[in-house]
């Protein structure tokens, strides 16, 4: 075990101090041990490559507000943190905004890789360019590919799926585990819809962003340990 010095302990404790004076979230924004503390708003906990809050460069423990958008460069990815009752992870190539955070949360994802985990009994919106998802607690992903074309996928929960321009209820998709669709919309402007395979996300994202979320994410851990339970998993 390496030993330190008198001097050497001081200096490090010294060290550490004056960084979390300075910003106390650099260290434990990241953390999810007993150290973490909850934003006051939404705070980047995880991040690789190049991400930008409103066209500057983030950095972990970054403070997210109402109004901020994020992207995410080629070969990035990163986390973000609303409150103490979601959390959401994005990858390359994808752009969000905050349209609201406190009272009732809603986002907005403009095109990218989105894949949210939500306490249960909070409302949550999220916005595409052709539909609205709103939950209560949930866990679920999307893809929004262009304008005219997304997938999603109720990964575990309810979602209502709206119609951006109609705000009119299209389906209610109920899931214990991965109920995946493909979306369109046709040259008419109607929005057409399809069920799908599981793509471009699995457990292991889900996993990765799930500690302080034991309950929403209880059927993946179950499914990674080999055990099975019964349950719905289908539509309305």
């Amino acid at each position: 075990m390496l030993k330190l010095t008198r001097r050497e302990f001081i200096k490090a404790g010294l060290t550490t101090a004056l960084m979390l004076y300075l910003n106390p979230f650099k260290i434990i924004a990241s953390s999810r041990s007993k150290n973490w503390k909850m934003p006051e708003e939404g705070r980047i906990s995880y991040l690789s490559g190049s991400v930008y809050i409103n066209g500057k460069i983030a950095e972990v423990g970054d403070n997210i507000v109402k109004g901020d958008t994020v992207k995410t460069g080629p070969d990035s990815e990163a986390d973000i943190e609303i409150r103490d009752f979601a959390v959401f992870h994005i990858k390359q190539n994808t752009e969000i905004t905050i349209d609201q955070i406190l009272n009732k949360t809603k986002l907005t994802v403009k095109q990218g890789w989105f894949l949210t985990i939500v306490k249960r009994g909070t409302p949550f919106i999220v916005a595409t360019p052709m539909i609205l998802a709103g939950v209560r607690g949930t866990v679920f992903f999307f893809n929004v590919i262009n304008e005219n074309s997304l997938y999603f996928c109720n990964c575990n929960g309810t979602v209502d799926l709206i119609g951006a321009d109609t705000g009119k209820r299209i389906k209610k998709v109920v899931s214990y585990y991965h109920t995946a669709y493909t979306i369109n919309k046709s040259n008419s402007s109607n929005i057409e819809y399809s069920k799908s395979t599981l793509k471009y996300h699995d457990d292991n994202d889900i996993l990765r962003i799930a500690n302080r979320f034991p309950v929403e994410t209880r059927v993946f851990r179950q499914k990674q340990n080999g055990k099975k339970k019964k349950g719905n998993s289908g539509y309305n």
